[in-house]
């Protein structure tokens, strides 16, 4: 299973998730229009935590100051490709964050004022596929071998983990301290994203 999200936001949404009124549908609509390039047809909701999987289905929320996008596009190797899409974020700060559980593979890219502030994606497989921008204060902890993978006990002729850490533990780390959000929570529950059908590209 793989997660997909792009936030956008004007102020830092940390402590502000809990408090976020319904979305406006309307809006809501428009954003995701826009980043999906075709029209959209509102076909249902879903919660933030089951959204992030949005396996082909678009989801689009706004909100006053906050935007959310789910969408199987944003899920690539190198995210900093995707500075185009971000670009059409009516936000001043844009994150996309993706994960997958079966290549154990974590993606990100940050952009600030239209520049891109730090992109990286790693994986087991395929090591550091992209790292861009000057790595950041969450992670530092992560390079230095302080969070390593622990061997099976049971498996005593595993290889040594490809990378210092496991990617999808730095990945929930990185939404967190970005963002101020964690998929397992009652905030993300509570959060709703109306579903959207592509109608036509």
């Amino acid at each position: 299973m793989s997660s997909s999200i792009l936030i956008g936001w004007d102020e830092h949404p940390r402590g502000r998730w809990e408090k976020l009124p319904a979305p406006n549908r309307e809006a809501s609509k428009l954003f995701g229009e826009r980043l999906a390039g075709g029209r959209l047809e509102l076909v249902g909701e879903a919660c933030l935590e089951d959204a992030i999987h949005p396996d082909g289905r678009i989801f689009a929320a706004s909100f006053p100051g906050v935007s959310l996008y789910c969408d199987t596009q944003l899920a690539i190797d190198e995210p900093s490709k995707l500075a185009s899409l971000a670009a059409l974020v009516p936000h001043r700060t844009i994150l996309i964050h993706t994960m997958s559980d079966g290549a154990d593979g974590f993606a990100f890219a940050m952009w600030s004022g239209g520049s891109l502030v730090r992109a990286l994606s790693v994986s087991p497989d395929d090591g550091v596929v992209e790292d861009i921008g000057a790595r950041l204060a969450f992670e530092l902890p992560y390079w230095a071998g302080e969070h390593p993978v622990e061997p099976d006990d049971e498996d005593e002729d595993e290889d040594e983990y490809a990378l210092p850490f496991h990617p999808l533990e730095l990945g929930e780390e990185a939404l967190v301290a970005l963002a101020g959000l964690h998929w397992a929570s009652e905030v993300a529950d509570s959060i709703v994203l109306p579903r959207f059908r592509l109608l036509e590209a």
